[in-house]
């Protein structure tokens, strides 16, 4: 299975959410996984991307959620 990159960013602040599962740089062997977020005070909606290099160029996933899962 290949690496998967993250960024995850809170659209109404300049600060990041901090990531609390996976665990950042984790090494992942399931297909379904649980990505959970710590709540940032303000926050409408969070931004969530992965991709399978570091320079984002080949995104497998790119998602704006409200709750604190995806």
């Amino acid at each position: 299975m290949r690496n998967l990159f993250l960024l995850f960013v809170i659209m109404t602040s300049i600060s990041m959410a901090g990531l609390v599962k996976p665990a950042n740089g984790s090494t992942l062997n399931y297909i379904h996984i649980l990505f959970e977020w710590e709540q940032e005070s303000g926050a409408v909606f969070y931004h969530l991307d992965v991709s399978k290099d570091e320079s984002f160029t080949d995104i497998v996933v790119d998602v704006d959620a409200s709750s604190l899962i995806y």
